[in-house]
């Protein structure tokens, strides 16, 4: 079978622009979670030594044997995902309000 040269020579060329091609990464069981993002504020503006648990906004939400938690004041942004939870260890944000006050 005959090739034209013009597509052969097309064939043996280097590739241009081989070093703009991107590793994609893959997708499955190894790959990494998303970072819980769904904080109200940023944590550690808050009060000293609170944390999220602390708060009255922390919402536990429950399936089975899983749980996450997810802060009350982000509840328009709530996903399905675990996008939008947030760590009960992590500091305070400035809209703190703690669970023992009464308001």
């Amino acid at each position: 079978m005959t090739v034209d040269p013009k597509l052969q020579a097309l064939m043996e060329a280097p590739l241009r622009g081989a070093s703009t091609l991107r590793h994609v990464r893959p997708r499955g069981k190894h790959s990494p979670e998303p970072k819980p993002a769904g904080f109200a504020g940023s944590p550690g503006t808050g009060p000293a030594g609170k944390r999220c648990c602390d708060c009255k906004f922390d919402v536990a939400q429950s399936s089975g044997k899983r749980s996450w938690h997810k802060c009350r004041l982000m509840q328009d942004q709530w996903t399905g995902g675990r996008r939008t939870d947030i760590l009960v260890r992590s500091p305070a944000c400035r809209h703190f309000k703690d669970k023992t006050d009464g308001n």
